[in-house]
């Protein structure tokens, strides 16, 4: 019994034919979503698309209390670069806290 793979030409065009067809698939998708935003009201901010809303600046909270509990136990937390230049402009506390993590992971935001 002969269990060889067909190897030529048809081969190769048959992986391009399913590639071509999977991106087509794909940027009609895309289509399909930005004609939907159109139906929708607009956000407070303008944004139509509430799944790549990015008006908003993350929240930090969370990350501020997890990297004080990090440190207090001796860990360094990862730097999320975001977030730290967020803790940055909050208040002293949290600036001194986004230092001690940018200068121990060597991080320059």
């Amino acid at each position: 019994m002969n269990n060889r793979k067909e190897v030529g030409p048809d081969a190769d065009n048959d992986a391009e034919a399913y590639t071509r067809q999977c991106a087509y698939e794909y940027i009609e998708g895309l289509g399909r979503r930005r004609e939907a935003t159109y139906r929708v009201p607009p956000l407070e901010c303008g944004c139509r698309d509430p799944w790549c809303h990015r008006c908003k600046p993350r929240p930090t909270k969370g990350y501020a209390l997890a990297v004080e509990h990090l440190l207090a136990a001796g860990l360094s937390p990862w730097p999320d670069v975001q977030a730290l230049r967020e803790m940055w402009r909050a208040d002293d506390r949290q600036r001194r806290i986004a230092r001690t993590i940018a200068e121990r992971w060597e991080v320059a935001a």
